[in-house]
């Protein structure tokens, strides 16, 4: 009983369990998310300041709009404000905004006009009322509900959700978030780290290109979760931090359209989705144009619109792939329903909160959380998928090491055999030409030794016609042309060259032609009487039968050439068909060692089969092709 081997490498089961464990810990932090906070806001509602410079005594004759949940405004130039009316309170409470990336938000509170309420992601985070992971006012107490204002700035897109709560439900509802940022960030960075390990060992294009994409998501974490404005504030300007986030949010589409597209163009797709696929690669170079000369709200507004239309192009793209036959592309390695279930869960995990950014529809608070959560599916989904596709790669290199040693060994044999051919060449060409250099450098023609010398020129052209026939066969040019062959001119044809012809009895019962190859069969024959002929009782009949055979319900013709064993003895059953094959004792006698090995290609190619039988110091070839 053979024991499986487990090809996954123990680090790797190690580093799947500890992110599916931080997966299941983050999971379970939302749901304790979810039951937290006592919201003290009594409405919402919301007013667009087009011209971005009214104030508060004219923005409170102006009508607001009421919304529930989340503002989602999308991408705008336009100043927004809020009224929030607030639950009559004995305690302070805490006015908690988010996300994070919000530029300058301005609180205007009736009950405390005494300094200047601003915060954002372009102020210092240590000013902040809380200083927290979220953007957060101090409310005052008091006995009467009230409204508060807040001025909202932004290039980002307009995505803002604000609740009001006690600075006890605060710290509880910052405590478990903190917590859930912690983690996003460590699951990102693991699964960076690790493919960026596997990469360095395997350097494969795309583990590389999605090992820079994760690497892009830590540093986009970094600046989304606020740990930059915590983190940096001594060494770098919030404002800078800020366009670095602008960045980040622009150069992150664009490795992971590279990264998307070089997984899917490992597989057969049709050629308009490589133009396509293409197309949003342009597409994330012109936000970056845009970005740089200053149209950051439309770059950032084309941006999520890209990476929108680049989801569905993938999973299009996904749904029509095809595994890749044609061996000039690279291999794709992996069935394409993973394909599929990969692009298809991104693309739905995209949709969901990018249409609340471009504000195609209004989200709720999921739709916050869903915005960071995004990274983790993605990276989840990306490490799923990559190692799936290690194991797949693993299998597909074992398989092409096994191929490759497989050819490796057909060469050797291959190169084996040539040596072979090459020594026989030598071996039978050298006393021939010896022969024929003795007759011209003594000038002896027309002396006795002339036969001597047509003997010689016959051997080699023997020993070169087997090796021609030899290569056809090995290349596969060997051609089969059907004939009506009479038997008895055929044998007679061949019995004009041999000088022993009066030693063969030949008894044809062949009455009529057959239809067959003249050419092969006259090979086939003339091998095995020159083989009878070299190898029987010297003086001793060569007996040679023609006849009508059946073999099944298939008519044929049988050929049986039979001679008694002479000196050399006989040749070994098991190999006398073998390529190269020699009697030992039979070495002295000229020979190529192809000749029986011809015989039974040949008689393979015309589709009949031959025997050898060695019996009561007889030997016989049996020959047998269907007519």
């Amino acid at each position: 009983m053979h024991k499986q081997i487990n090809t996954q490498p123990p680090v790797n089961r190690v580093i799947a369990r500890l992110i599916l464990s931080i997966a299941i810990c983050i999971l379970g932090l939302l749901s304790l998310q979810a039951e937290a906070g006592d919201d003290y806001t009594l409405n919402r509602s919301y007013f667009i300041d087009s011209s971005n410079g009214m104030n508060l005594e004219q923005v409170q004759q102006e009508h607001f709009t009421a919304y529930d949940g989340v503002l989602s405004g999308g991408y705008s130039n336009s100043s927004y404000w809020i009224k929030l009316r607030i639950k009559a309170s004995t305690q302070n409470l805490i006015l908690r905004i988010r996300p994070l990336f919000i530029d300058e938000v301005r609180l205007f509170d009736p009950a405390d006009f005494s300094k200047n309420r601003v915060t954002g992601d372009i102020h210092p985070w240590s000013d902040a009322d809380l200083p927290s992971t979220s953007l957060n006012f101090v409310l005052q107490s008091q006995a009467q509900p009230r409204d508060v204002y807040l001025r909202i700035k932004s290039l980002h897109s307009y995505l803002i959700y604000t609740e009001i709560l006690p600075k006890a439900e605060f710290i509880f509802v910052e405590e478990i978030e903190g917590l859930i940022y912690s983690f996003y960030f460590t699951f990102a960075l693991i699964i960076a780290i690790w493919l960026s390990v596997a990469w360095i060992f395997s350097r494969d294009f795309v583990l590389g290109i999605f090992a820079l994409q994760q690497l892009a998501t830590v540093l986009f974490l970094f600046l989304l979760l606020g740990y930059g404005r915590i983190f940096l504030e001594k060494y770098i300007a919030p404002d800078v931090l800020n366009i670095a986030s602008f960045w980040a949010l622009a150069i992150y589409p664009l490795i992971g359209a590279l990264a998307n597209n070089a997984l899917l163009l490992e597989y057969k797709i049709p050629q308009f989705l490589r133009w396509i696929l293409r197309l949003i690669i342009v597409g994330c170079l012109t936000v970056m144009t845009l970005m740089y000369f200053g149209q950051v709200v439309f770059a950032l507004k084309l941006n999520a619109m890209v990476v929108l239309f680049g989801s569905f192009v993938w999973a299009i793209g996904a749904l029509m792939a095809q595994m890749q036959v044609d061996p000039s592309q690279k291999i794709s390695l992996m069935p394409t329903i993973v394909l599929k279930l990969y692009f298809l869960t991104i693309a739905i995990a995209f949709f969901i909160p990018v249409l609340p950014l471009l504000g195609i529809i209004q989200g709720g608070e999921a739709s916050i959380q869903i915005l960071r959560l995004y990274s983790i599916i993605s990276g989840l989904m990306i490490f799923i998928l990559l190692q799936y596709r290690a194991k797949c790669s693993l299998r597909y290199e074992i398989q092409r090491s096994s191929n490759l040693k497989s050819q490796a060994d057909q060469e050797r044999l291959y190169r084996e055999e040539q040596n072979k051919l090459m020594s026989m060449l030598t071996h039978e060409i050298k006393t021939p030409l010896s022969v024929l250099k003795l007759i011209v450098d003594e000038k002896l023609t027309g002396s006795d030794l002339e036969p001597h010398a047509n003997r010689a020129l016959k051997n080699i052209n023997t020993v070169i016609g087997r090796c021609m026939q030899l290569g056809k066969l090995d290349a596969r040019e060997l051609q089969v042309y059907l004939s009506d062959v009479n038997i008895q001119e055929l044998i007679h044809d061949i019995l004009i060259d041999k000088k022993d012809s009066q030693r063969l009895a030949l008894e044809n019962t062949v009455s009529s032609t057959v239809p067959t190859d003249k050419d092969l069969l006259n090979i086939i024959l003339s091998n095995l009487i020159e083989n009878a002929f070299k190898y029987s009782a010297a003086n001793s009949v060569v007996r040679l039968t023609s006849s009508y055979a059946r073999q099944g319900e298939i008519p044929g013709v049988e050929f049986v050439i039979s001679n008694h064993i002479g000196i050399f003895g006989s040749p070994d059953p098991r190999e006398v068909f073998k390529r190269y094959y020699r009697n030992v004792s039979a070495t002295k006698i000229s020979g190529s060692g192809l000749g029986l090995f011809l015989v039974r290609e040949l008689v393979d190619t015309l589709r009949g089969t031959v025997t050898y039988q060695d019996e009561l110091n007889q030997v016989s070839f049996r020959v047998w092709l269907p007519i």
